[in-house]
């Protein structure tokens, strides 16, 4: 199956520590992505700022040593929350520890660069929502009535003509201002992605799941062939069909020493003689017939509309010449095993029992006759 366009874009899950891929909760998935995003970003991001601001003030041009301390303060605590991440690999103490620094280092920053009149103040009150992508709606919604308090703390210490100290001129700050912006677009943007993403993701292991059950319903696990239940509801609807005319054949194939080479070998040696033979079937009678696993050591083959009852005899004669087989493995050189093949062609309508009562009816008699003639 090809990859879709945004499995193909998005690789984020590689890089998940190996206990986090295997997530069974899709919103606990699209939370580790959203994280290890969010880190990566802001270490992208403020990294390099940083690196910026340390060169500038080395050489003079501005005085960026306070901001520059704040950025590798910033970018330091980024960074030790994805080493706890990877190191850790548990989602939710990462998620909580994110959540808590992060709303930390926003205030930190609000407090020294003006409180109330701070430039970055608004970026305060994005927090919540950052934090509700990467913990949950409720602690986005507990972070969101903590960080009113403070912002509310703050203006109304500023009417009471409280005023805090500006350590960073509003000059100073611009790098934070742009490092935050960005952080903060490419927050939106990504975790925009990531949702479209896992929601596709989800909808494409829902169908899978789905197509499993599907599969789990009407199919036997070992061969692929139609289990019982499936294959006889397909018979009976097709021989009680009143416009049905034509001549259909239903061969019995059974495996008579199959018990006494799970006794004597095992059930691996008995799964693959199960699968030797309906490979065995399939050559016989094409890939066209609906094949039944029918019981633990018999198959039954439906072969609608036969034109050539000629043709269909020469058939059955080859399943009968192939009636003992040999195969071997790395352990033991051959295990031989036999089956008995019976058939029984109808016209008009009878009921499915009937039909593969006579199939084997038929394989038990042995060679007397290949196939017995059924009419309505």
């Amino acid at each position: 199956m090809a990859e879709s366009p945004a499995h193909s874009l998005l690789s984020i899950d590689r890089f998940l520590p190996e206990k986090l891929r295997r997530l069974d909760n899709p919103w606990h998935a699209l939370q580790a992505r959203i994280l290890l995003f969010l880190l990566a970003v802001n270490i992208a991001i403020f990294g390099p700022v940083s690196i910026l601001m340390l060169s500038v003030s080395l050489l003079g041009i501005m005085d960026l040593w306070l901001p520059t301390l704040v950025a590798l303060v910033a970018v330091t605590i980024q960074g030790l929350c994805l080493f706890y991440f990877y190191r850790s690999a548990n989602l939710y103490i990462s998620r909580v520890v994110y959540a808590i620094l992060a709303l930390g280092q926003v205030v930190f920053a609000t407090v020294v660069t003006g409180g109330w009149h701070s430039p970055i103040a608004i970026f305060l009150l994005t927090m919540p929502i950052m934090i509700g992508l990467v913990v949950s709606a409720w602690e986005g919604f507990a972070f969101a009535v903590l960080t009113l308090a403070i912002y509310s703390t703050m203006f109304v210490l500023h009417l009471n003509g409280y005023e805090f100290v500006q350590m960073m001129t509003e000059d100073s700050t611009q790098w934070w201002q742009i490092s935050l912006w960005l952080s903060t677009a490419a927050t939106i943007a990504g975790s925009l992605f990531l949702y479209n993403y896992s929601a596709n993701d989800l909808s494409r292991s829902v169908n899978a799941d789905k197509a499993r059950l599907e599969f789990d319903a009407n199919y036997d696990s070992l061969t692929g062939a139609y289990n019982q239940q499936a294959f006889l509801d397909l018979l009976n609807d097709t021989l009680m069909d009143p416009t049905r005319v034509e001549r259909d054949a239903l061969v019995y194939i059974e495996i008579s020493n199959l018990r006494h080479i799970d006794l004597l070998f095992g059930f691996e040696i008995t799964d693959r003689v199960l699968k030797e033979v309906q490979q065995l079937i399939r050559t016989a009678l094409g890939n066209h017939e609906a094949i039944s696993r029918y019981s633990e050591n018999s198959f039954l083959v439906f072969c609608p509309q036969i034109p050539d009852i000629g043709a269909f005899i020469s058939t059955l004669i080859r399943l009968q010449s192939i009636r003992s087989q040999q195969i071997s493995t790395e352990t033991i050189d051959a295990i031989t095993f036999e089956i008995l093949v019976g058939a029984a062609v109808v016209e008009g309508r009878v009921s499915s029992d009937t039909f593969v009562d006579a199939a084997v009816a038929n394989a038990r008699e042995g060679d007397t006759s290949l196939f017995m003639r059924l009419e309505e």
